[in-house]
């Protein structure tokens, strides 16, 4: 077994369960010096007060935002130690004035150490997350003790640290771990663990939002040590990315879908604090590998489970799944730029690995297909258009079994669907895939699915016709070229690699396809799913909203309603009002305003009247 020290993510987490038992320390402090200073315990609707004490201060209007809010327990180290630095201590005497000054060159300490762990927890490179190296981690654990110690009294402050060295240096036995899950014997945790018991049982009916409100209200008991808590968060990680699949799946493609993505968020936070809580338990690593992995960094999740396998090197589970991660890396292709000679992934190739890996192969051989009414002509077509009579075959076979869908006989819609699907008119893979996708008439095939959507991106873009056919009008001519399936398969492609539909999200192969769909056609779903991305920042970069304006812009211009929409909530314009032509509060506005004006008018109209019709009598 490798030593833990030497694991810079082990070492993340070690410094994580030691500034959070300093947080601890530091929140006593703050209420000792509420009491001498105010001659009152500390209460939340103190916050007011203490915002209006620290109003010189220039901080963040975030952290003043916390400080008005006077939750204790929500207040970090970083807003404690600000607190405790430019707390106004007027009524102390000189001897505690002594005190409060070492101490506060101790919580200056911290706080630099603090801002240092921001600094690497914070990094938008998720590759240099969660990694301490072991220099840094050593000099990080030496400033943090020796400041506990300061700020304790002696005795106290050495049997706290041998509390948290019991946590960083130590490894959970395995029979600790059984007793854990099993429960104790306490009042408590009994009526807390009837809760995990409903969760099980919820997760089992594939209930996966009362299964986590189970674990969460679980979770709210007081009677579980760390590693009991370590253990629930690290199941609720994987009911939490279980639940964002299986609502991906369930989606059909919903543009709504960041706003699902809070359950990824969850569930890696879920992780995150498991291995907060015991930086040497092995689950809480593997769940942030699986997370980590279905977001697409497959490096990272090998770093995790590298971390896992230090505590536990013969964790089968581990060792199967990093086995799995390590082939999905070398799956990936590579190519050399002509222009820019930088080394770019090869998606092309990539498509084609894996159709040779989950090749269609039940193709149907043409026998009894039902064509007559379609085909009439073929031949003639055939030698005009200059394109082998298959072409049209094909495109028959996607007629009737578009008749057959409609019908739900799928059976006789896959029956000729894959009859045309292995031939160049990409729109009857694109069908079939979706088939398989959706498990309608066969069972839900996944990977075949991806395979056929592959198959279709890959097929020509445009079918060669003669330009000199007699009376062929220009939009004519471009509806037959156009093999409309390859834009088409080119979009789902992006919605399953950004969303994460029946495989691991890769932003990168995302991003590639839907812009090979708006090269291509300029297609409205691709531009959107784009601005998005740009929108949210959901490629791992900074979000660039002029970008995404930009690429709505377009969409909105083409009549796309979706893009409509999202440009005005993106740029913050108001939507026009086929009344007003403003935006619709300022409508409303209007035409209250119009209606009012039009009822004074109306009313002194048939006032005028009555009067009239009265003085002629």
């Amino acid at each position: 077994m490798m030593e833990t020290e030497t694991i810079p993510e082990i070492n993340f987490f070690k410094i994580e369960l030691i500034r959070n038992s300093t947080l601890a320390i530091l929140k006593k402090i703050f209420k000792n010096r509420w009491q001498k200073e105010f001659k009152s315990e500390w209460k939340s609707e103190n916050g007011v007060s203490l915002k209006k004490i620290l109003k010189s201060k220039k901080f963040e209007e975030s952290i003043v935002t916390n400080i008005q809010n006077g939750n204790l327990n929500g207040w970090n180290l970083e807003i404690l130690c600000l607190i405790l630095l430019n707390f106004p201590n007027k009524r102390i005497d000189d001897k505690n004035n002594e005190i409060i000054s070492t101490q506060n060159k101790l919580i200056l300490n911290i706080n630099e150490i603090n801002n240092n762990f921001l600094k690497i927890n914070e990094n938008k490179n998720i590759e240099e997350t969660f990694k301490i190296k072991e220099n840094e981690y050593k000099k990080m654990k030496e400033i943090l003790f020796q400041s506990i110690l300061g700020l304790m009294e002696k005795e106290e402050g050495e049997s706290f640290i041998r509390l948290i060295k019991d946590r960083i240096d130590v490894v959970p036995s395995k029979e600790t771990i059984e007793r854990c899950k099993i429960g104790g014997d306490s009042e408590e945790e009994a009526d807390a663990n009837k809760f995990v018991e409903m969760g099980e049982i919820e997760f089992e009916k594939f209930n996966f939002q009362r299964s986590i409100d189970c674990y969460n209200d679980a979770l709210l008991y007081n009677g579980f040590n760390d590693i009991k808590r370590s253990l629930l968060l690290s199941r609720l990680s994987m009911i939490n990315l279980r639940y964002y699949q299986q609502m991906m799946l369930d989606s059909e493609y919903s543009y709504i879908f960041y706003i699902k993505k809070q359950q990824l968020e969850d569930s890696k936070r879920d992780a995150v604090l498991a291995c907060s809580l015991c930086p040497l338990q092995y689950q809480g690593y593997f769940r942030g590998a699986q997370i980590l992995c279905f977001l697409g960094y497959l490096e990272v999740a090998i770093s995790f489970l590298n971390a896992a396998l230090a505590i536990d090197e013969c964790n089968a589970d581990v060792l199967e799944f990093k086995n799995q991660i390590q082939l999905k890396i070398d799956s990936r292709c590579w190519a050399v730029d002509k222009f820019t000679s930088e080394r770019k992934r090869d998606f092309e190739k990539e498509a084609e690995n894996f159709i040779e890996a989950h090749k269609y192969t039940e193709y149907y051989n043409g026998k009894d297909l039902q064509l007559d009414t379609y085909t009439k002509g073929i031949d003639e077509m055939s030698k005009l258009y200059h394109l082998p009579r298959q072409h049209f075959v094909n495109i028959a076979c996607s007629r009737v079994a578009g008749t057959y869908s409609k019908k739900k006989n799928y059976e006789m819609a896959i029956k000729y669907l894959s009859h045309a699907a292995g031939g160049d008119f990409a729109i009857c893979a694109y069908r079939l895939g979706s088939i398989y996708e959706r498990g309608l008439g066969v069972e839900k095939d996944l990977n075949l699915a991806l395979s056929l959507y592959y198959e279709a991106s890959l097929k020509p873009l445009k079918f060669e016709i003669p330009n000199d056919i007699p009376d062929m009008r220009e939009e004519n001519k471009q509806l037959m070229e156009r093999n409309e399936g390859v834009n088409m398969a080119c979009v789902v492609l992006g919605h399953i690699f950004s969303k994460g539909i029946g495989a691991e999200i890769d932003m990168d192969q995302a991003i590639h396809y839907y812009e090979r769909a708006v090269n291509q056609s300029n297609s409205p779903e691709a531009l959107l799913s784009l601005a998005q991305i740009s929108f949210y920042g959901m490629d791992g970069k900074e979000p660039n909203k002029k970008k995404a304006i930009e690429l709505v812009k377009r969409g909105a211009d083409l009549g796309d309603k979706d893009c409509q929409r999202e440009y005005y909530h993106f740029s913050g314009t108001p939507p026009p009002n086929k009344l007003t032509g403003v935006g619709i509060n300022a409508s409303f506005k209007t035409f209250f305003i119009l209606m009012f004006t039009f009822l004074i008018i109306f009313s002194i109209f048939c006032k005028f009247l009555i009067d009239y019709f009265n003085n002629k009598k």
